[in-house]
């Protein structure tokens, strides 16, 4: 601020922020406040703008469009069920994950130590029609079961993904 702004204080301008603000300028003003503010630049640009903020509080004031109580209250309702069904499902978004992880670690680490004896035989489909020919019939089951133990954690984690 510059001295000059400083000196040109008026000892009247808070009385008449007040009315202008409050809406109460054209009609209600005392004669020697109208005398004032016609001599004093400072009060008078108080004046003109206090009114126009005041003139535009209202008109946004009017014309706002406040929705109802209801439907403020069923919206936060909405929300709050929403995040606590978001923060619920975090454990089991975890969950799937560490089966997933595991299933994945089974599958690498059964498929290491497999390997060898896949490896020493011709092929893998060689041994199971040599081993169906021979009247083995629980090699398919075996199979079955061991498809399933291996697929089933995968299988229940894209089941009960949200994407």
């Amino acid at each position: 601020m510059n001295a000059a702004m400083i000196d040109s204080e008026c000892p009247r301008e808070q009385e008449v922020a007040e009315l202008a603000a409050s809406g109460r300028w054209g009609a209600g003003v005392p004669d020697d406040l109208a005398a004032h503010v016609a001599s004093c630049d400072n009060c008078r640009d108080l004046a003109e703008i206090a009114e126009v903020v005041h003139h535009e509080y209202e008109r946004a004031h009017t014309s706002a469009q406040v929705p109802p109580a209801g439907l403020v209250w069923w919206r936060a309702e909405l929300r709050a069920r929403r995040e606590v069904a978001e923060r619920a499902a975090r454990p089991i978004t975890y969950v799937q994950a560490v089966a997933g992880s595991v299933a994945a670690c089974l599958l690498f680490t059964l498929g290491g130590l497999l390997w060898p004896w896949f490896r020493a035989s011709a092929t893998f489909v060689d041994q199971l029609t040599a081993a169906a020919d021979l009247g083995q019939p629980w090699v398919p089951f075996v199979l079955a079961v061991g498809a399933w133990l291996v697929l089933a954690p995968v299988l229940l984690v894209l089941a009960l993904s949200d994407d």
